[in-house]
């Protein structure tokens, strides 16, 4: 399906109000959209800032892959809390290295440390190691909401 809207002077706003309704209700048989130039309205179409050099077609077909598939996650964030002294740095350590900690020191803030799942998925595990002191208690409501 084609859609050319070159002879429509819906201005600006308008072309804005369009990519965000294609966004929301885009229709997986466009192929082809005139008068309206994609790259424009990222923002509105809530895409990824490296598509402004791709063309209207490279946009279409990546919004038809999303609506169709979703959006794949390839990184699962674990944040840790606890009283100190848990093991919480000890359990992460496990994972990452695949050893456990016989001696360690408290940890100071926060730590963070990436874990890639061995298989073919791509998939990675970013541990969000946090403090277990009363004194850190405050941070980590920012890393809860």
């Amino acid at each position: 399906t084609s859609l050319d809207l070159s002879v429509n002077s819906i201005g600006d706003e308008g072309a804005k109000e369009f990519t965000r309704m294609l966004f929301e209700n885009f229709p997986p048989s466009l192929a082809d959209l005139k008068g309206i130039w994609l790259p424009d309205h990222l923002e509105a179409l809530k895409l990824p800032s490296e598509l402004p050099n791709r063309g209207n077609a490279d946009i279409l077909d990546y919004l038809r892959i999303v609506k169709k598939d979703g959006v794949k996650m390839p990184i699962a964030k674990i944040i840790l809390t606890g009283p100190p002294w848990a093991g919480k740095t000890c359990l992460v350590h496990r994972f990452v290295h695949n050893s456990f900690l016989k001696k360690r020191k408290m940890t100071p803030g926060i730590s963070l440390k990436s874990w890639k799942v061995p298989m073919e998925c791509d998939l990675e595990f970013m541990f969000y190691d946090l403090g277990g002191q009363p004194v850190y208690a405050t941070t980590h409501r920012l890393f809860l909401h």
